[in-house]
């Protein structure tokens, strides 16, 4: 596994705003998986106040939750985490 973490620190009243992924992000992680022979995943780390939120998928699984258009971005309101709660059953 080729893992790619992406961390983010939220204060009060930020905990429920989106994690922004680069395009630049998948470039750089494609070119690091083949150059190892990985299979690309990503890990989202949010720690917000008293609760750190941590999420490992597979690129492809990411690209199905928070697809890219410039950027991708990891949403964090309270119906985008339950459906990654979902995906895990």
């Amino acid at each position: 596994m080729g893992i790619s973490v992406k961390t983010r620190t939220r204060v009060k009243g930020t905990e429920r705003e989106s994690v922004t992924i680069h395009s630049g992000d998948f470039t750089k992680m494609d070119a690091a998986c083949e150059a190892f022979g990985c299979i690309p995943y990503f890990a989202i780390v949010v720690d917000a106040e008293d609760t750190i939120r941590v999420f490992i998928t597979s690129k492809l699984n990411f690209s199905k939750l928070a697809p890219k258009k410039k950027h991708s971005y990891w949403k964090m309101h309270t119906s985008a985490l339950a459906n990654y709660s979902k995906m895990r059953k």
